[in-house]
């Protein structure tokens, strides 16, 4: 790493476009069977729009986590991230927790200024 110690992080352009980026990579990785990757690229999504208080982007990741699992449930069941894959392990899954995650996150974003749990 270059720079001052304390510059902070190189600017790699707006947050919304870090979120677009991260939509596309997870949705190529899962396009490719990277089911692991995928879900990932999705999470880093989420934490992207979060940084941009983007609700409507945070929606998407809903939308998209929904879709990858539902796929995933359909025409992979054996893959360990499935929904019956989890449920052998007592766990409700990974992307059922993305989506809780997305849920708690809107509340935080809808929050007034200065009330708990307000981001």
């Amino acid at each position: 790493m270059t720079g001052a110690p304390d510059a902070g992080p190189p600017d790699a352009g707006p947050p919304a476009s870090l979120f677009e980026r991260l939509l596309l990579l997870s949705r190529e990785a899962h396009g490719l069977g990277q089911h692991e990757a995928a879900y990932h690229a999705l999470t880093a999504a989420m934490h992207a729009a979060v940084d941009a208080r983007d609700a409507r982007a945070l929606a998407e990741v809903g939308r998209e986590a929904a879709a990858q699992i539902a796929w995933i449930d359909r025409h992979a069941r054996s893959h360990r991230l499935s929904t019956a894959s989890a449920a052998g392990h007592q766990h409700p899954g990974v992307y059922a927790m993305l989506a809780r995650q997305v849920t708690a996150h809107t509340h935080m974003l809808d929050a007034p200024p200065g009330r708990p749990g307000a981001r």
